[in-house]
């Protein structure tokens, strides 16, 4: 992968020179994906010590319950891969956690989980007392305002234990569990430090769902799953064209789409082929395309509604359709408003001036 091919330069910058932070770590539906960063000690700016992304050996829930397999995978990644220490990040498999917008009112002297504890009662019953929770504020409020909203993360205890389990079986000592709308303000945070007003709408792709995520300044906004995701553009290309889902999603990686939809009379035969293929699999994915599309419009009407007519400023767009070329043109289209390419590696040494894809998980 071109990505941590120039990830893994960065490598070259011996240990002695470098503050090493923990290593994150996610266990994805069909991948391992690890990477540690590091602060130059002369001028701490940030800079990608390693990082792996390794398809896994089995689906992932036999992989994680199995330590041992788990284990051989992960040690093998960090002995290969240069990875120093054993300190680590992680988030529990999205498959295991259940992400909810819950409205609740918080009344004198309530915290927000007193508050909501009857919502939630209600909502898991006698699986209240086996659950783990946390919640994150998603409307911007003042201590005063009585209606509020909330972003929950629900889980069960037998399920953070177990994966809890599964890495310190790996020799890992983790040093907090992340949520993912959390990493994503985190990140939209550090690409802009001084900037605590933008509304930005992330779209988060993954292999079967995907997560529109709305930060207004520090605050998220909204968190919202959507049904659409890797599958189902594969999907679509592998019934048209009657082809297995690999050879589908190897001519999107290859060819992508058509980012221009105009025909130049001056492009060479071989250009011409590939222009073609990628104005073939534009038409055929745009149906799936603009559902996701309706679905961001209700985001962005929604975000109006709630911010008093304030708009979007910037959308971006990361997670498993990222790399393939054409795809923020083929959404702007259907949008009109503009979509970036984000760079999870944003502001890190190795991509003081990127492409749009340089560094992006797959």
């Amino acid at each position: 992968m071109k990505w941590l091919e120039k990830v893994l330069k960065s490598a070259s910058l011996p240990s002695r020179s470098k503050r090493i932070g923990p290593i994150g770590l996610e266990v994805r539906a069909y991948s391992l994906n690890m990477v540690q960063l590091a602060l130059k000690k002369d001028d701490g700016l940030p800079v990608i010590h390693s990082a792996a992304s390794v398809p896994l050996p089995c689906d992932r829930e036999t992989l994680l319950a199995s330590p041992k397999l788990l284990s051989n995978l992960v040690n093998k990644a960090l002995k290969q891969n240069n990875f120093i220490g054993k300190r680590c990040v992680s988030t529990i498999p999205a498959n295991k956690v259940s992400l909810r917008n819950m409205s609740y009112d918080r009344l004198a002297k309530q915290n927000d989980m007193q508050a909501l504890y009857p919502r939630l009662r209600e909502l898991l019953g006698e699986k209240l007392e086996s659950s783990v929770i946390d919640l994150i504020p998603i409307r911007p409020h003042n201590e005063k305002q009585i209606s509020r909203s909330a972003l929950v993360a629900i889980t069960t205890r037998n399920d953070v234990d177990t994966y809890l389990s599964a890495l310190d079986r790996c020799g890992l000592d983790v040093d907090s569990i992340e949520v993912g709308p959390i990493a994503i303000r985190r990140l939209i945070s550090g690409m802009n430090p001084a900037d605590k007003q933008s509304k930005i709408l992330v779209i988060n792709v993954g292999h079967h769902k995907s997560y529109l995520t709305v930060i207004w300044g520090r605050r998220i906004l909204l968190d919202k799953e959507v049904s659409f995701g890797l599958n189902t553009v594969v999907l679509a290309i592998a019934k048209e064209l009657d082809v297995t889902e690999q050879a589908a999603l190897n001519l999107l990686n290859k060819y992508g789409f058509d980012a221009q939809n105009e025909t130049d009379s001056t492009i060479q035969i071989e250009q011409a082929e590939e222009k073609g293929m990628s104005q073939m699999l534009s038409e055929i994915v745009t149906a799936v395309f603009t559902q996701l599309a309706a679905n961001l419009r209700d985001v962005l009407m929604y975000t109006a509604a709630e911010t008093r007519g304030g708009g979007i400023d910037c959308i971006y767009l990361m997670g498993s359709v990222a790399h393939w070329p054409g795809v923020d043109t083929l959404l702007h289209r259907m949008l009109v408003e503009p979509i970036k390419i984000i760079n999870p590696f944003y502001g890190c040494l190795l991509y003081t001036s990127p492409s749009p894809r340089d560094g992006l998980l797959s």
